[in-house]
């Protein structure tokens, strides 16, 4: 395998911009953090994925790369062996006790690559979530509908979610509403490309194999997070007027036109990604496997 050798004043040229890039990113959560508030959208990129952000700062080449010079707080200590004028990702360090992990990860990308994408869904997900319910996800947020066009949402629109991780959270009286029962189990047989989840969920998969990815490929996916949460609050049935986010009113006609556009722009971003994400696993596997022949 041929290994490419980057001089230290581009590389340290990368992982000054790929801070940066984090900074700007996350300057709108940071200063609501800074003050002790909450914002329902952007926190749930450092809550309910558990990547801290001190972490992804930190900027990664890759696994094939090897760099001029000493590795300092740019790059993951531990992970990085140091030579006197080297420095590379530590084969030592690499998870191969996950590689079956992985190998799944891998599947279900190219799985969800495959199969027809899905476009009717309406983010019926975040109603079905309080459907019935005395008590909401987001308690700190007013309901921008009634209780009345709340319950009339869901029980008049086929639930045709396809994400688990979404469908676990519905109340108990949503979860019979669903056309297809979702479980662990069988997420491989339904997981598809228009989901919003699937596609917000591709920056959980790309810290997984971090920082045996590149940190490029782990920021594009971050930002497609970001603006998936954006469009997945603003179809909700909360008010975000108090955030400045316009609501798309998928209770509405014209709300669903909007939703399902959104949709396929997202996908347009989320596919070349996901492949580039399995390929990266793939290559990772690959590098495992013959270093276990060696």
């Amino acid at each position: 395998m041929k290994i490419l050798l980057i001089n230290e004043s581009t590389w340290r040229q990368h992982a000054k911009a790929h801070q940066e890039k984090v900074d700007h990113l996350t300057t709108e959560w940071r200063q609501y953090s800074a003050s002790g508030k909450k914002h329902p959208t952007l926190d749930f990129l450092f809550s309910y994925y558990n990547l801290k952000i001190n972490r992804l700062r930190l900027w990664s080449p890759g696994p094939d790369i090897t760099l001029e010079g000493e590795h300092d707080g740019s790059l993951l200590f531990g992970h990085y062996s140091q030579s006197k004028k080297h420095c590379q990702l530590n084969p030592e360090r690499y998870p191969k006790q996950r590689l079956k992990n992985f190998k799944w990860i891998s599947q279900l990308l190219k799985q969800t690559s495959e199969r027809i994408p899905v476009f009717n869904c309406y983010g019926v997900h975040e109603w079905s979530m309080i459907y019935k319910s005395d008590s909401k996800r987001h308690e700190q947020l007013p309901l921008r509908v009634s209780t009345k066009t709340l319950d009339n949402f869901v029980e008049s629109t086929p639930c045709q979610c396809t994400h688990f991780d979404a469908y676990r959270f519905f109340t108990d009286d949503a979860s019979p509403l669903i056309q297809h029962p979702l479980s662990r189990e069988n997420q491989e047989e339904y997981e598809q490309s228009g989901c919003l989840h699937a596609n917000m969920d591709l920056y959980k998969w790309a810290y997984k194999l971090y920082p045996f990815m590149t940190g490029d490929l782990l920021l594009r996916c971050f930002e497609l997070a970001i603006q998936c949460r954006y469009l997945d609050m603003q179809a909700s049935p909360y008010d975000m007027s108090e955030f400045k986010m316009e609501p798309i009113a998928v209770d509405t006609s014209q709300g669903r036109e909007k939703y399902i556009s959104e949709q396929h722009r997202l996908k347009k971003i989320a596919d070349p990604i996901r492949t580039e994400l399995a390929n990266a696993y793939d290559n990772f596997i690959a590098i495992c496997n013959k270093e276990s022949t060696i």
